[in-house]
Order: C-alpha cells, then structure tokens, then sequence
C-alpha cells in the first residue's frame, strides 16, 4: 500500500517524530473454493436402472388384428317390423321374402332369402314374384339349392350375396346401392372387435380383461385319471413297422411337447411303472402330427409289445430323474387399487383380491387407416388406469413375470340387449385330433348333444362355471395346460384352452326351411318345407394372450433352508374371536391362526418366516411367524385352509417345517424334500439370455413401463371338413372347408391353415 506521509523531524529542528495511525482497506479478488455438499459421483443411468427394475406398473397399449368370418350363417331370414318390431310368421314372413321391401321390414338375411325372383332367375323375366313367371314356358329357373351355389359367394372370409337389379332399374334392396355386397346374418358387424349400435346404444361384441396365472389346477382327468395318476393322457397306440423294425406309436389327447430324445415313463393305473423309455423320433411313421404322436423303438424295450391298449395309461416326462407334473393353470382378473384408500399389504393383499374391482379404464377406438389384408379394421386397447403387478404372485408364488388379455364372447346370458341374444353360451375345451373323444375336445361341443363335455360352462366376463362339479369361478377362467418340473423349475406351457359358441338359431330345434318349387303338372308354385335338425357345428377361438413382463433367467440358482428339528405338534388354534381353542372338535371356518408347540423358539423372532412342506405332494405355503409371550415355547401362523385340508386330521407327522435364515433365498424357491432349494432369478429390464421370451425392452417414465403387443385374433369353424362329426350335410348345408397354405415370397412356410 503507498502512503505519503511527512515526519515531523523533517519540518523543524526541535520537533520529534511521533507516532500516527493510518485506516486501511482490504480488498479481496480471490479465495479458496468451499467444500462441496456432494459426497460421492451420482450415475444418472444406475439411478434410472434401479428405478425402472422396481416398477411395478405398467401401461398397456394392445393392438387387436381379427382372422374373423360368419361362414356359419344362419338359414332361415329374420324379418321385423320397421314400426312395432315383431317378427314376421308363416306366408307373411314368405310374402315378404317374395317382395322385399326394406322400408317397412329390417332383414336379417339368411338362406332362404334367394327364394325370389331376382336369385331364381337367370335370364331375363319382367315381374315381381316367382308366381308372376308361371306357366308351361318358363324356363332359367334355378332350383333352391342351385340358387344357393350361385348368389351365395365368400368376400376375405365374410358370407356375402350381391344386391340385384333388374332392367328397369328395380333392386332386390331398395335401401342399398345396386350390387352392394350384404352379409348373410349374423353379419360381420357382429363379430368384429369395434362396438355395434343396435336400439339406440352401443353394444360390444367382446369383453376384455386382464387376468393373471395364480392357481394350478390338477382336479381334471385332462391332467390327473381317476386313479389319480399325473400325466398326459393318451389317446391312441398302435405297432408300426419300418424298415423291419417294430415301433409303438403313442398319440396324446393333446399337444405332448416331446422331442426326439426325451426320457418319459408310461405311468399304468394298474401299475405305477418307474420304467423310464427314450423317444426315438415325434409324429408318426410318416412324420405326421408331430405335435401329438410319438414313436418308441420296441426293439429296446421288449416289454412294450405286450402292452397295446395304453388308453388307460399316462405319459410323464423325465428330466435329472425327476418325473414332470402336470396342470392346468386358472387365471384370475387383475385388481385394480387405484380407488382403494387402504394401503396394500402382504397382510391385506389377499382379502383385497376377491373384494377389489377389476375393470381398467382405458380407450378402445379403431386407428385411422388401420386395416388389415382382409380389409378388417383392427382395433386397439389404451390402458389409461396403472396395472400394478406389486404383490401379486403366480400359481408357483414367483412374481408375475406375465399377464394375459383375456377376450371372451358376448352371448346368450349377458344380457337382454343386442347382441347378446343372438350367440349362444360359451363353453370351454382343448383342441384336439379326430376321434379323441372323453377329454373335452372343443371341436366336439355343442349344445345339441351331450357326447363331449366341456371343461366351463356358462362363461362370462364374470367369470365361468366348471362343468365337473358345477363349481363358479367368480372371475376366474381356466388358462391353459402346463408341465412343470422341479429339477428345472420351468413351466412349458403345451396347449391352451379354447372358447366355443353358436348363433341360437342354427341350435333351436323346430325350424323349417321353406321355399317355392314349380309343380310340372299344374305349373304353378308350391311351398316346399324341410324340417332342420339343429346345426351342431359352431366357432372357436383362443381366448387368452400372454403379455410379457418380466424373464426368467436360463441359471438356475440353488441354496438351503434349514429344518426345524423341534416342533413337537399342532396343539391349539385361535379363532376369529381371538380365542384359544383345541383343534379337536373345532370347526375349520371358526379357526383363524395355528399355534406349533417346540421344544424351544431359542433363534426364532417375530416376523420370521417359515416354510411348511407337505409330505405327500411336496407343495408348500410361506407363513410369518410370531413367537407367542403367553403360550411358552410356541409359534403362530395363519391357517390356510386349502392347503391343510382338515382341522381335525392336523398332525406335525405330515410335515416339514424349515425356517428362512437369510434374504438370498427368495420365498418362491423350489424345495427339493432335503433342505435343498432351486430356483431362478428375475432378470432385470433390458437383460436378456437364449431363453427370453421377452426379447426387447419396455420404455420406462414416469416411474411406468409401457409395453405393447400386437394380437391376431382367429376366430375359427369347428368342423370345416366333416371330421368330427358336427358338419351338416343336408340341404340347407354349410359351405365345405378349404385349405389355404401360407406363403411368403419365394418361399413356402408351413404355418397354420387358414379354414374359410
């Protein structure tokens, strides 16, 4: 700093310096940077990779494509009064078909609508009615059946006839342009996915729901006999030769998921076999139905050439020694807890899932320009609600790692509105080969008679009816058929299970066809009747479709759950009074907890958790435990009563009680009966191996996944070529199916047929 200061000593001779102070200022232009709060480096894609692998919602955008047709018309025409809506009867219906005249009567077309001049006659006659061309030199009039074949004709799928004119400029429809296609009713208004407006509302034609595995299922001959042996069932079995070598070729009542190579065992009811067999190749001698039938070499297994009716017998695939089991899998619908205003727990989950709602708001429209080849519109679903998946587990106890669309028919008993009474009730079955009958074939129902029964009757959006034991399902469906082994604790899913319906009419009893026939004798017409048996034969189609959520990973992982070697018995119970009670003599309603006397609950805490094993089956429940301060050196847990069957027949003699020690072992592990456990983990989103089924990821924002599916829909006839038995082949008859095979460009692909 420069200061200017004179001292004294310098202004006169006799004056002394003396001391003075002088204020100065500090200015700063720099200083130390101050320690940040910021502890560590934040990775921006860790924190968006752990968030998005704990989401638990998601939001749905389905795209439904239909394969659709109404090749099963119905026969006789419909005719309604414009005014008052009553059905036209006897000669006024015929008159009316005579002369149509669709400003006063609604038609709903069926065969019997050729029955006039314009569909008779091909060449050219001037006049109104068929009576008006009588006479001996009438000629060019076609006979009924004829007039069918000619007029009747197939646009992608859809029952069609042309709307006629005549020379001076009369149309058959006078309401519809001329040449105008128009369906034969139920016309494909009726089938396809966009609402229908019939009576001044809108009506759906589909209901859809989302629905998730959460129970499996072996009370059904389809995958446990009478005897109670746990397999496939066969159909058929027979010695073939080839090549000098004799072959047993076994036939599944469905698709069998065997290759060439497999381990199985051919479990007999009158002997539980523990053979085990090498599948020489799949299909028949001519490679055939590789999906149901198998060959087996005799000339290494001698003992199956004395063995020649195995249709009492059941196939079981082995794999590491162990034996494969079988089920089918009930899907349950989706709650939906965005109202509820109670916090959802493990404790709660439960009771909430039969009492909660399970409709998802969400926006169902056709997009602009969206067709597809057969110049359907497709249709698509926006879920606007979250589907949260949080605490919901599958019929293993895993997280779900999917969901399905469930898409189910609006018939006969959902109501008294349009369309509703025009189809019939849903049933449900497996698609199965010709002449597999006793096992609920789907191509086999009908509501005319009895000779196969359905797996669910009475299907609804509410849920279903099974038919063996008339048992409501109350949002529940039965999913599909599965096999599951726990050496490699992996479902395979082998066949789905199949909805069928009918129009009412083609199944009401009583009705007569009738047209005109010329009488050669007096040359004038006469009215022909035929009296119809119910037509048997009806549509089927897949009503559930997996969306993917989440894969397992291809590793499977293995660790132990340690016994509890102390549990001396079941002694008591607690009811929903919170009273002590014995188990002997106690109703198993009014119980709500067990309590487990040990010798000792020396390392056992509250909220532990304990897995209890049932000796017989293996199966097994998680329950958290606590450790009781009033009853000494005893546990509490809820009881379950489906999984121990009966109060009064508890006894610790049937179980096996293991005790989680840490957090590695996630509770769906596979128990192995040794303390073993196998189980694979969830792989995280965006992470994939050679088994995913989920090949691509889900766009995550917002703390939501969102995933998108597209879904072709075939709605199929269930007997096109007469091979079950269901196809009518009387006048008036139902077209003859044709095979179509797929085809790519420079290439020929065996995809699955398309029946028209």
């Amino acid at each position: 700093m420069d200061i200017k200061q004179q001292l004294n000593s310098k202004k006169n001779k006799k004056s002394i310096d003396a001391d003075f102070y002088q204020p100065l200022g500090f200015e700063r232009s720099s200083m130390v940077i101050p320690v940040s709060d910021i502890e560590s480096i934040v990775n921006a894609y860790k924190v968006f990779d752990d968030e998005r692998n704990s989401a638990t919602k998601y939001r749905l955008n389905l795209t439904l494509n239909p394969i659709m047709t109404n090749i099963l018309g119905n026969k006789l025409t419909e005719i309604r009064n414009v005014s008052d809506n009553t059905i036209l009867t006897n000669s006024n219906r015929l008159n009316a078909i005579q002369t149509i005249n669709d400003s006063v009567y609604n038609y709903r077309v069926g065969y019997d609508i050729f029955d006039n001049n314009f569909m008779r006659f091909d060449s050219f006659k001037t006049g109104n009615t068929l009576s008006d061309f009588t006479g001996s030199s009438l000629y060019g009039l076609s006979s009924m059946p004829q007039a069918v074949y000619n007029n009747l004709s197939e646009d992608n799928g859809w029952l069609t006839l042309q709307n006629k004119t005549k020379i001076n400029n009369n149309k058959m429809f006078s309401k519809r342009k001329p040449c105008e296609k128009i369906d034969l009713f139920p016309t494909r208004d009726y089938f396809l996915f966009k609402p229908i407006y019939v009576n001044g509302s809108l009506n759906d034609n589909w209901s859809y729901d989302l629905t998730y595995p959460f129970e499996s299922y072996y009370n059904n001959i389809l995958v446990t006999s009478t005897n109670g042996i746990n397999g496939i069932p066969i159909s058929d079995s027979s010695l073939v030769t080839y090549d000098n070598i004799v072959y047993l070729s076994i036939t599944s009542v469905y698709k069998h998921g065997l290759k060439s190579g497999d381990v199985i065992k051919i479990k007999r009811n009158d002997l539980n076999s523990d053979k085990t067999y090498l599948i020489y190749d799949i299909g028949d001698i001519n490679k055939n139905n590789q999906d149901y039938q198998f060959l087996i070499d005799t000339s290494k297994y001698s003992d199956l050439l004395s063995i020649l009716n195995m249709k009492s017998n059941r196939v079981v695939k082995v794999i590491n020694r162990v034996d494969s089991k079988y089920y089918i899998r009930k899907f349950r619908k989706i709650p939906n807890f965005i109202d509820d205003t109670e916090k959802i727990t493990e404790d709660n989950i439960d009771v909430k899932l039969l009492t909660g709602k399970t409709s998802f708001v969400n926006e169902a429209y056709q997009p602009g320009f969206s067709r597809n080849i057969y110049n359907d519109g497709m249709y698509q679903i926006q879920y606007l609600d979250d589907v949260d998946v949080n605490l919901l587990k599958d019929n293993l106890g895993r997280p779900l790692s999917e969901i399905f669309l469930t898409v189910i028919k609006k018939n006969i008993i959902d109501g008294n509105n349009e369309p509703a009474n025009i189809f019939t009730r849903i049933t449900s079955g497996i698609d199965s080969l010709p002449g597999v009958t006793g096992y609920t074939n789907v191509r086999m129902i009908n509501n005319v008679t009895t000779t196969e029964s359905p797996l669910e009757v009475n299907i609804t959006t509410t849920g279903s009816t099974l038919f063996n034991g008339g048992v409501k399902l109350s949002n529940i469906f039965l999913g599909d058929i599965v096999e599951y082994n726990d050496s490699t604790v992996k479902e395979t899913k082998l066949d789905d299970i199949y909805h069928r319906f009918n129009t009412i009419q083609r199944e009401t009893s009583g009705n007569v066809f009738q047209y005109h026939t010329l009488n050669e004798t007096t040359g004038l017409f006469d009215v022909t009747s035929v009296s119809m048996t119910e037509f048997k034969e009806g549509y089927y189609y897949k009503p559930h479709y997996s969306i993917q959520l989440k894969n397992y990973s291809r590793v499977i992982s293995q660790g132990e759950i340690p016994e509890l070697v102390n549990c001396e018995d079941f002694i008591s119970g607690i009811t929903y009074n919170n009273t002590v009670v014995k188990l002997s003599g106690s109703a198993d309603s009014s119980i709500k907890s067990l309590i487990l006397k040990l010798n000792s609950t020396t390392g056992l805490t509250n909220f532990d958790t304990i897995r209890i094993t049932k000796n017989s089956d293996n199966s097994y429940i998680n329950a958290r435990i606590t450790v009781s301060s009033n009853l000494k050196n005893s546990i509490i847990f809820p009881y379950e009563k489906t999984f121990f069957t009966s109060i009064n027949l508890l006894t610790i003699n049937n179980y096996t009680i293991r005790k989680y020690s840490g957090l590695d072992i996630p509770l769906f592990a596979q128990d192995m009966q040794n303390g073993n456990c196998l189980w694979r983990n969830v792989l995280k989103e965006g992470v994939f191996d050679d088994e995913s089924i989920l090949t691509s990821e889900n766009t995550f924002t917002n703390g939501r996944l969102y995933s998108t599916k597209l879904i072709n829909f075939y709605l199929k006839r269930q007997d096109p070529f007469g091979d079950y038995g269901l196809r009518n082949n009387t006048f008036p008859t139902d077209l003859f199916g044709n095979s179509i095979e797929e085809k790519l460009i420079n290439n020929t692909v065996n995809g699955p047929n398309t029946i028209c």
